[in-house]
């Protein structure tokens, strides 16, 4: 099983990379998304500090109605995630639901995917030092970037923080990195935020466990530093929609393909979802990602990365990596896990629990199929999920 998975993640990892003609389709896009929902989006060009720009989206109207006062929540996406995760759902997403309810709505985009790939002075395309960034640079630069510009353009104080899977460990990274920051989040809550890693076993990690130095080697060889974005990929997205598209019979022809991603059960994958979600994902990422995650897993810690001994004493002034430091983490913290999780396992979201200050709830989803694409794309989503987070932000509302 683990050799057929191999296999897979192999010829995954080629077409990503090697098998290119680039054109980007606005296809479910998050303008169309909204707009099919009754809502306009606003788009807004956040800077970091070392210079990347990343897109994020503002949710501004639905049925060409305005309100005013809301409270802003920010949404952010996972590891080859988008925006447009938040979206996909129709009536039932989470970006529509908390709209209806109120809230000012802002979809974040992390550094790396098809949205955020520019940079004021680097080329992705020549420039190999685009790349070279993890989890880190999200928790130090993106995060407080996108939070401030939030704040500035809001005039309010605080944000609420919502992040799936790698968008809830760059918002651990930064309130532990960036400590000040702890005060500007009003509630985060962590959708099995990926930052623990020991008990996963997904076959992505647990090969990249014993080939990281390897896979390191080959990518710096091969001088390919980015994993490829579906949508900039013309032949991929072929591949893509010929498992997942509108045609086909996705529970035959798409299920291996969500199988793989989530390493699960799908029982509970709304497969009807599947056309629109393979056109935006995966997102695109860099290499350094997957490796920085393979790391943590190896070494059964949440620390920076570990780019070796030399790099390590140039960057941390250290031959190791440190570690990040939970009892920074300060902001009021709810942390929701599935208990059939592979990529963030249930074990390693009760070791964080137990590591936080300031953690105001541990909660497990009713449903003990629910797995980590669940979070995002289960058939039965708001009773088990979407409830659960509106009833959190109304208790923190001023």
């Amino acid at each position: 099983m683990i050799f057929e998975k191999t296999v897979i993640v192999a010829f995954c990892l080629y077409l990503f990379v090697f098998v290119c003609e680039c054109k980007y389709s606005p296809r479910y896009n998050v303008m169309e998304l909204t707009n099919q929902l009754g809502m306009t989006a606003e788009l807004h060009n956040v800077t970091t500090e070392d210079g990347y720009i990343l897109k994020i989206f503002r949710i501004k109207a639905i049925n060409g109605k305005e309100q005013e006062n809301r409270e802003p929540v920010l949404l952010q996406h996972g590891l080859l995630g988008s925006s447009e995760q938040f979206l996909h759902a129709k009536n039932n997403s989470l970006a529509l639901i908390l709209f209806n309810n109120g809230f000012d709505v802002w979809l974040g985009n992390s550094r790396g995917n098809f949205h955020s790939r520019k940079h004021v002075s680097l080329d992705p395309d020549r420039d190999k030092e685009f790349w070279f960034y993890t989890l880190d640079q999200m928790g130090q630069y993106d995060q407080p970037a996108v939070i401030d510009h939030i704040l500035k353009t809001t005039g309010k104080q605080q944000i609420s923080y919502i992040g799936h899977s790698q968008g809830g460990g760059s918002l651990l990274a930064m309130a532990s990195g960036r400590p000040e920051y702890n005060q500007k989040i009003k509630i985060f809550v962590g959708l099995a935020p990926a930052a623990y890693m020991k008990h996963n076993r997904h076959p992505l990690l647990v090969i990249s466990k014993y080939f990281a130095d390897l896979l390191k080697d080959l990518i710096q060889f091969l001088n390919v530093y980015e994993m490829e974005a579906v949508s900039n990929s013309e032949f991929f997205s072929k591949i893509m929609q010929g498992a997942c598209g509108e045609k086909v019979n996705y529970r035959i022809n798409c299920r291996p393909v969500i199988d793989f991603l989530s390493d699960s059960l799908t029982s509970l994958f709304d497969y009807s979802l599947a056309p629109e979600i393979f056109t935006t994902t995966p997102a695109g990422m860099s290499f350094f990602q997957i490796l920085h995650y393979a790391k943590m897993h190896i070494h059964g810690t949440f620390e920076k990365y570990d780019w070796g001994p030399e790099m390590n004493l140039q960057k941390y002034n250290s031959t190791v990596a440190p570690k990040y430091d939970w009892s920074k983490i300060t902001c009021p913290t709810v942390l929701i896990y599935g208990l059939s999780d592979a990529l963030v396992n249930h074990k390693d979201i009760k070791y964080i629990a137990k590591k936080l200050p300031n953690l105001i709830e541990l909660y497990k989803v009713a449903d003990d199929r629910f797995n980590h694409l669940d979070f995002l794309w289960s058939n039965n989503i708001t009773p088990l999920l979407h409830d659960k987070v509106l009833t959190i932000l109304n208790n923190y509302r001023s």
